[in-house]
């Protein structure tokens, strides 16, 4: 009997996120009678860890990276990781962290036979040159998410590494539920036949909420029936206070509803009418993929990442980067032609189906294993 690949996920928290998303869903898909999943992190017990353990399989900390004050809990921790590592015979070690510390990979070439991975998911290099160069040859592989990252390894000559995997959702979960949809809008006390958009991102500046606000008033000057939903944290910032702000003096505060941090993403896609994230320097964002699945149009910025989501006048429509009146014109367009967003919201969750399955991207990392260890 074949022995099964053994596989070591490493990230360096377990904070609800997509990163902790991707664990999960990549442990739990896999096909078990031919691989043996674990999981590590730097740290345990972070609001994650329960998702995490649901997952049962073996999980412990694992310190890759030195910390940069002189706990000793830590240094201990650091020297161990060495032997832990050789003590456990990893066919493939896989990072998911978002840190660029060479010292990962490192230690896993010097103490192990593994291959090592890892996942570019942000659009940072040049903050940390020396450590991503590093890490980016010390790898065996790099798993790109986007154009935006296939560009950043290109760029500083990995193109040999990249191997393109979007990252993936539970589609049967993300779907339409016309009952959440009245529940939502009349606890904001929006009508039946109102058009919504919505918009779900952490409040800070790269998001485009303020370029969002000023597009919308332009929007509901003429149309009495238009309603914006902005859900998702904060930071209690100054960025959100001007969000606040921009809101309390808006001629249409009352058509703009701040919902905060909502649990119930699928009850805020049957709610709004199309979404709406005018973020730039994304790499890529769930939550456009989300809202695809969920049958609703997208409107996002013409950078990064969201160039792998949208189809310009298909499944959506870009903008402009910080462009208020070109993202005005876009949410217009939906006001005066309703069945476009049935068709567009259609095309949207076929377009998420085909490219941005969870099982796609499962079995895509199946493949890499496989091919990486007969090689």
């Amino acid at each position: 009997m074949t022995s099964k690949i053994k596989v070591l996920y490493v990230l360096n928290e377990f904070m609800y996120g997509s990163k902790v998303r991707r664990l999960c869903d990549l442990v739990s898909g896999l096909d078990k009678d031919k691989f043996q999943p674990e999981v590590c992190s730097f740290d345990l017990g972070d609001e994650a860890t329960g998702e995490v353990e649901k997952l049962n399989v073996p999980m412990f900390r694992l310190r890759l990276v030195p910390e940069k004050t002189l706990n000793p809990i830590f240094i201990g921790q650091f020297l161990k990781s060495p032997f832990q590592v050789l003590r456990k015979k990893y066919d493939i070690v896989h990072s998911l962290c978002y840190q660029s510390v060479f010292t990962e990979p490192l230690i896993i070439k010097l103490f192990s036979r593994a291959k090592f991975i890892y996942t570019k998911t942000n659009l940072e290099w040049e903050n940390h040159y020396f450590n991503w160069q590093l890490k980016s040859r010390l790898a065996d592989r790099i798993v790109s998410i986007s154009c935006a990252t296939d560009r950043i390894l290109i760029d500083n000559g990995f193109s040999d590494k990249i191997v393109k995997i979007f990252s993936g959702l539970d589609l049967d979960r993300f779907k339409i539920q016309p009952e959440k949809r009245k529940t939502l809008r009349d606890e904001c006390g929006i009508s039946t036949n109102a058009l919504v958009y919505g918009c779900a991102a952490q409040i800070i500046e790269l998001k485009g909420h303020l370029t969002l606000i000023e597009a919308f008033n332009s929007v509901a000057e003429n149309h009495g029936d238009a309603h914006l939903m902005i859900c998702g944290g904060n930071h209690g910032d100054a960025y959100y206070q001007k969000v606040l702000e921009a809101i309390s003096t808006s001629p249409h505060t009352d058509r703009i509803h701040m919902l905060g941090t909502v649990s119930d993403m699928v009850g805020f896609y049957s709610a709004i009418d199309c979404f709406v994230l005018p973020s730039w320097n994304e790499n890529l964002a769930y939550v456009y993929i989300e809202a695809m699945s969920c049958g609703r149009p997208v409107i996002g910025c013409r950078d990064g990442g969201t160039l792998d989501i949208i189809m310009h006048d298909e499944t959506g429509y870009f903008v402009g980067v910080a462009d208020a009146a070109d993202l005005a014109k876009k949410m217009k367009y939906y006001v005066d032609n309703r069945s476009a967003l049935i068709e567009h919201g259609n095309a949207g969750r076929l377009r998420a189906k085909k490219f941005f399955s969870k099982e796609a991207m499962v079995r895509k990392h199946e493949n890499l294993y496989e091919s990486l260890l007969s090689q």
